[in-house]
């Protein structure tokens, strides 16, 4: 079974392509037939935000293009199933290279950091169901000549000339370099047959020191331009423009220096909420807290780490041995709204939870009910012959706001503070104890309550 953090380990990276739980195999089929008809060199971000699952989309699309074209040290029967289960009829040949710009970001540049990834996966890939290559042996000459030109310190040589007299001269030996790195390319590509093209996915540049992030945009703008080199750049726009102007400063424009590397950029398709749900074992929403908490996903629009934070959290605050207590519709007032509601505040916003939590702010709580679900989860305010909708059906239509704001200032308002005996209040037909309840809400919500 997957574990239920979901890391982009090789083994679930595999299989959830070879199963498509995130519903996002179509989306790999059809960034693979855009690969095919990009001619020449081209940059490609794929934009989206954090905790969306960039990562696992980049490394699935990297293990379909190695199960394609490669010879991996894998079982065959796991390369069969990968490429059947994503249905691609036909690819051109690729030699897929994963860097992880952020693992990186230590380095004094990245071009060596860059080409050592590239070599790591040679030694991975060396068969290419081609002819028996020597690649140390191929490769040597080029890669002496990479290191001699971008180590550290030749990089930091070459920097200070700038500031020279002549740097017309050290110019020219920033020509050298982009010859040498086609130099290797070339090497590579001969040997591994017509038409095949190297494609290096960056991933999480956006999380990178600003000046690291940078120097990997310029090295690959300088550096990699060849005809048949490709890169693949995940990133979270917005925030990489703050990277950069971190760097540039605040006034730079972040948004055009980015259109100056991408050639395409495109978005991650949505993924398949319910099979993602069955596999952190979320797949019976017949409870009143289960199906609050696939509305407040909806509602806040949670990522998908967003997601599996969610349920893991609202799994450990509520377990399931409650669910067999005796009913009462105040306690699961409590249990199955008031805390699935404050968890799923705390991961959207953790400053309108203190707010709310104060009692500075409790429009949060009505603004999401009032979309069309209060009498469903708020039916505990309510009198028999009330409801909250406009459609009353012969009932009496009561405001939520005024209901609501009854039990959050006696629960978290100015009504709450300094009370030293238990508070009662009485809303609609239901009596709700106060201060007690208030403490075991809050110590559910920080994992510390002992019992119901």
């Amino acid at each position: 079974m997957i574990s239920y953090e979901l890391e982009p380990s090789d083994k679930n990276i595999r299989e959830t392509l070879i199963r498509n739980t995130l519903g996002r195999n179509d989306g790999i089929v059809s960034f693979v037939e855009l690969l095919n008809v990009i001619d020449g060199n081209s940059v490609i971000a794929i934009d989206d935000t954090w905790g969306s699952g960039k990562t696992f989309f980049v490394k699935q699309i990297h293990l379909v293009l190695k199960s394609c074209f490669s010879s991996m040290e894998e079982d065959m029967e796991i390369r069969q199933k990968v490429v059947a289960g994503i249905n691609l009829e036909e690819s051109k040949k690729y030699i897929p290279i994963y860097y992880d710009a952020w693992s990186n970001d230590n380095d004094c540049d990245p071009v060596l950091s860059i080409v050592n990834e590239m070599l790591q996966e040679l030694a991975v890939l060396k068969n290419y169901e081609l002819s028996d290559i020597d690649w140390n042996k191929r490769l040597k000459t080029s890669v002496d000549l990479v290191i001699r030109c971008f180590g550290g310190p030749s990089i930091k040589d070459f920097l200070n000339a700038l500031d020279s007299e002549d740097p017309l001269k050290e110019l020219r030996k920033t020509k050298e370099r982009e010859q040498i790195l086609d130099e290797l390319f070339n090497v590579i590509l001969q040997e591994c047959g017509e038409k095949t093209r190297i494609i290096f996915f960056i991933d999480e540049l956006d999380r990178c020191r600003p000046d690291f992030a940078v120097k990997v945009l310029e090295r690959i703008k300088h550096y990699f331009y060849h005809e048949n080199v490709n890169f693949v750049i995940s990133i979270n726009a917005k925030e990489l423009q703050h990277t950069i102007k971190r760097y540039y400063g605040e006034e730079f424009n972040a948004c055009k220096y980015l259109t100056k590397f991408f050639n395409f950029t495109i978005t991650l398709p949505l993924p398949n909420y319910e099979n993602y749900y069955d596999m952190l074992d979320f797949s019976h929403r017949s409870y009143i807290r289960d199906s609050l908490a696939e509305y407040i996903i909806k509602y806040y629009n949670f990522s998908l780490r967003d997601i599996t934070r969610y349920l893991q959290v609202l799994r450990i605050a509520i377990p399931k041995r409650y669910r067999g207590c005796e009913y009462d519709a105040v306690k699961m007032f409590y249990m199955e709204v008031i805390v699935p509601f404050l968890l799923g505040l705390k991961i959207h916003n953790i400053n309108q939870y203190e707010e709310f939590i104060h009692g500075e702010n409790g429009k949060v709580f009505i603004e999401m009910m009032q979309t069309g679900c209060a009498d469903r989860y708020c039916r505990v305010l309510l009198n028999d012959n009330e409801t909250f909708t406009a459609i009353n059906n012969g009932k009496n239509s009561v405001s939520l706001e005024e209901r609501f704001y009854v039990f959050y200032n006696a629960f978290f308002g100015i009504d709450s503070r300094g009370a030293l005996n238990y508070n009662e209040v009485e809303i609609g037909k239901n009596r709700f104890l106060t201060s007690d309840k208030k403490k075991w809400i809050m110590d559910v919500i920080s994992f510390m309550a002992i019992n119901t």
